[in-house]
This record gives structure tokens, C-alpha cells and sequence, in this order.
């Protein structure tokens, strides 16, 4: 063979190769469908701010691991909706699905307003997430817009009424802001549409779609060249992979990824103490006790009586094994009570206690031991979950960096009028008690 043609060939091999590899691991795109096509309807009411309307979605097992890229849903405005806003402010979120209820909010899109009805819209996530191993999770939209006087739009359902309760409970999620939570039907506030509506035969599918992308979907513009001894090469069509495409990668690589291990601290008795304190006069050596019926109170009372209210929460970590590296950990309160001159949001600050305390805490003994702010998030007056982020927190916890004498609650303390009250540990609804949401990999 000449050495011409053996160099033409031996580079052909080397495209052959390459062009395999990248055919292995490039990623396709799919649409994930929960509705017929067919527009039907609104879901039934006009919406509020802080509603939320989900579809679950349960794809095969080897289109993962899976990106999910943006969410696609329409409107619908009924005939006798005249006093429906003519234009609607909605966001769309990515929840994870935890024993067929959403979870934690794996990531969203900032809101966008549209007034389209009866077509499909679509917005991306600001960050896409990848789901590793084959999951379900729950595409939502969430109104940022519209109110008692003026409601926004609904989402349009498909005609797909004939389909079994099951399904629809399943697989047709509706939160409304202001319900009550932990009352049937709902848990943590998400319901069945066909249970919280009752006419569960009106009832269809919400029309939202996902798209994702995959290694494991065929990309039809990609082919693979296989040389041969002639100077045409013949075109056979790109391979569809059947396993995990990682396995193609180099053996310092194959491995990445670590496996996470998540634990709830908090819902079981014994988990976490909690107990509240007040500098008001003549309340300054008492120890607000859950047990006496008291919530954990932050901020300022309006009346002035208990002057400023702290609350202090210690969690039991043993269960988490040592030298693990905490990749998230969220702090979760249920705001059940508020006390307020108006209804402005208030900040819920996150400190760590530098000294230990006893089991009955008081201002005199407690307050000034507040470290510096961990984290922090922002609550109204209504009954809702407020979540806040205390990775670095645990993290110099677990490493002892820091002394686990626990946290410290704090809430606006200069301005008169705001206080809010989080549902204590002795809670007898185990999952709304204040926890600690831990994600860690072994190093």
C-alpha cells in the first residue's frame, strides 16, 4: 500500500473514532408530554399570586441522566371570563418528587408576563438541572400575578376527562397560597385538582410539557463515516447508545460522579429542641416553652408587651456519618402565626449560638450569644414554608470549625409591629416541625 493511501486511511480511522466518541455522548432533545393536544379549558378558577399548578412526569429509565431545559404550557381564559386580568406574571419551577409529593424546588425561571391564550408559550429555567438517575419530578407554573379583585388567567387542561382518578391525583397537582396546611386533601399544601375541585369529571390534564435533553436521544443531523478502501466513504447512521454514555469516557473520569446521600433532620421526636425568649419587661428570666402551647417567635411584638422575641433550635446530627462533605443543607420553618401592624414581609435571619445553653433558654441567658448571619430569607404574614440556605453553616459544624451549640432566630427587632411565629418541634404534624434538609457525598 502506498504510503499515501496509508496516511489517508489512518486519518480517516482517527475521524471514525472521534466521530463514535462524539456521537455517544451528544446530546438530543426531547419534548416530555402530559397532555392529549386537544385544549379544553381553564383549571376551573382564575388565579392568584403564590398559586401554583403542576404536572408530575416519570420518564424511562434510559433517557436519563437527563437536563431539563425549559417548561411549555398555554393559557386558557373561559367565556364568562371577563374579570379575568388581561395579561399574567408567571415563573416556572422544577420540583423534585419525595413519596408522590413535590419537594424541594430543584430549580425555576425568572417570571415573564404573557397574554396569549390558547397556544403554547414557553419559558427556560435560569440554570437547567440535570437529574443523574432515573426520578420523577413535577414541572409547575407559579402565578406572580393576579388577586381576589382581578384573578389572572388559568391554565388550559386537555380533554382528557375519561382518564382514571388515580391518574389524575397523581399526576395533577394544584397549590392554592392561602389553604390551610397539613387539612386533607392536601399535603404541604399540594392537592389533587379532582379532590380540591370535587367534580372530578370536568377535571383534565394541565397542559405543560418539558423539554429535556439526553445522550441517549438520537440526534438525526450526526452520522458516523466508516472508511473504507475506495476514496467515497459509505455513511451508516449514527449509533443510538444503550447505556450510560460515561462508561465511553477515560477511566479517571468514568467515575465523577459521587453519589448523594440525603437526610431529614428534624420530623421525629427527639430530632430538634426549640424554645423562644423576650425581652420584654418583667419576661426577661421566663423560657417560652412549645410544650406550654408556645410557638418559635421572632421580631418585635406590635403592643410592646415582650419587646423583642428570639428562638433558639438545636438539632441532633448523629445520624450523619463523619467526614462527609455537606453539598446542601436547608433550614425549613412553617410559619403559622403572625402578629403585625400591616402585612410587610419580614427577613428571618440564621445565627449560630457561641456558647452552649440548657434546655430552657432565657434573654438574660441566651440572646447576647447570637454569632454572625449564616443565611437569611424573607416571609409574609401568611401561612407558608420559608427556607433558608445553611450549607457553610452545617458544614463548619461537621468539620469543627465551629461548636454545635445550635442556631439562633432573629426577625426585624427595629421596627414595632412585626412578629412572625414557625411551628415548633413538638409539633404533632411530624413534617411540618423545623428541619434541617441535608445532602452530602462521602469525599
Amino acid at each position: 500500500m502506498k504510503p499515501a493511501i496509508r496516511l489517508v486511511l489512518t486519518l480517516l480511522s482517527v475521524i471514525l473514532v472521534f466521530s463514535t466518541f462524539s456521537a455517544l455522548v451528544t446530546a438530543g432533545t426531547a419534548q416530555l408530554k402530559n397532555d392529549n393536544g386537544d385544549f379544553y379549558q381553564g383549571s376551573l378558577a382564575g388565579r392568584i399570586e403564590g398559586d401554583v399548578d403542576g404536572a408530575v412526569f416519570t420518564p424511562n429509565s434510559d433517557l436519563f441522566p437527563a437536563t431539563i431545559q425549559s417548561v411549555a404550557f398555554a393559557f386558557h381564559r373561559p367565556e364568562d371570563g371577563d374579570g379575568l386580568a388581561d395579561s399574567v406574571d408567571v415563573r416556572v419551577q422544577i420540583y423534585a418528587m419525595d413519596d408522590g409529593v413535590p419537594g424541594d424546588i430543584l430549580a425555576e425561571s425568572t417570571p415573564q408576563i404573557f397574554s396569549s391564550v390558547d397556544q403554547w408559550v414557553s419559558i427556560p429555567l435560569d440554570t437547567p438541572v440535570t437529574l443523574s438517575e432515573p426520578a420523577s419530578f413535577m414541572a409547575a407554573v407559579k402565578w406572580e400575578s393576579g388577586d381576589a379583585a382581578e384573578p389572572a388567567v388559568s391554565l388550559a387542561t386537555d380533554s382528557n376527562l375519561d382518564a382514571s382518578q388515580a391518574s389524575k391525583d397523581q399526576l395533577n397537582l394544584f397549590h392554592d397560597a392561602n389553604i390551610v396546611l397539613g387539612e386533607p386533601p392536601c399535603v404541604r399544601a399540594f392537592c389533587p385538582h379532582s379532590e380540591f375541585w370535587g367534580i372530578s369529571e370536568r377535571v383534565g390534564f394541565n397542559m405543560i410539557r418539558v423539554m429535556i435533553d439526553s445522550p441517549h436521544i438520537p440526534t438525526a443531523t450526526l452520522i458516523v463515516s466508516t472508511p473504507t478502501a475506495t476514496t467515497t466513504p459509505t455513511p451508516t447512521p449514527r449509533p443510538t447508545p444503550v447505556s450510560d454514555p460515561a462508561v465511553y469516557l477515560p477511566l479517571v473520569l468514568r467515575n465523577f460522579r459521587t453519589s448523594l446521600q440525603a437526610i431529614q433532620v428534624g420530623n421525629s421526636t427527639g430530632d430538634a429542641v426549640g424554645y423562644s425568649f423576650t425581652s420584654g419587661a418583667g419576661l426577661r428570666g421566663e423560657c417560652w416553652r412549645p410544650r406550654d402551647g408556645y410557638n418559635l417567635w421572632i421580631g418585635r411584638e406590635p403592643a410592646g408587651e415582650r419587646g423583642i422575641m428570639r428562638s433558639a433550635l438545636r438539632f441532633d446530627l448523629g445520624s450523619i456519618p463523619a467526614g462527609v462533605v455537606v453539598e446542601q443543607a436547608r433550614l425549613q420553618l412553617f410559619v403559622v402565626e403572625a402578629e403585625a401592624v400591616d402585612a410587610q414581609p419580614m427577613d428571618v435571619s440564621v445565627h449560630d449560638v457561641t456558647r452552649p445553653w440548657s434546655d430552657c433558654p432565657t434573654w438574660d441567658t441566651l440572646a447576647d450569644a447570637a454569632g454572625r448571619s449564616w443565611g437569611r430569607a424573607t416571609i409574609g404574614s401568611s401561612v407558608e414554608l420559608a427556607t433558608v440556605d445553611v450549607t457553610a453553616l452545617v458544614n463548619a459544624w461537621l468539620r469543627g470549625e465551629l461548636p454545635d451549640y445550635g442556631l439562633m432566630l432573629r426577625g426585624d427587632e427595629e421596627h414595632v409591629g412585626q412578629m412572625r411565629g414557625f411551628v415548633p418541634p413538638t409539633s404533632s404534624q411530624e413534617d411540618l416541625r423545623p428541619s434541617l434538609e441535608i445532602r452530602y457525598r462521602r469525599p
